[in-house]
């Protein structure tokens, strides 16, 4: 895609992360939803619901042949986990379904942008031989 708009390529990458963004909060959302439905207990639908991001992030970036951003320093599984604990603990405070879904897409969301905007990684280990 990039080499169709070469000269707005920073337009361009601007927008695969607001997309890449979105997708995250939707199918972080999605992939928890479908697990609690089936009845599995909180740990194990946070825990699906990372795999379905990471499973999904991983074949979008082999397709566009780049590495994969969770082999990255990227804040992309805290952000993940974090809006779901929230869509957790807004179901049991009796919160509408609605509500928590929102909550929990916008707190991913806000919290993924946040990363990209003010370039929030995760420290690297480095090895010494």
């Amino acid at each position: 895609m990039q080499i169709f708009f070469h000269p707005n390529s920073r337009r361009v990458d601007k927008f695969l992360k607001l997309s890449d963004t979105i997708g995250l909060s939707a199918f972080t959302l999605i992939g928890i939803k479908v697990a609690d439905s089936m009845g599995t207990n909180v740990p194990v639908a946070l825990l699906l619901g990372v795999i379905t991001i990471i499973v999904g992030g991983i074949i979008r970036d082999m397709i566009c042949n780049e590495i994969p951003l969770v082999l990255q320093q990227e804040i992309y599984i805290t952000a993940a986990l974090t809006g779901g604990i929230l869509y957790f603990a807004l179901k049991n405070l009796g919160v509408t379904d609605w509500v928590a879904d929102i909550s929990a897409m916008s707190t991913i969301f806000t919290l993924r942008m946040l990363a990209i905007r003010y370039d929030w990684q995760f420290p690297t280990l480095e090895w010494k031989y």
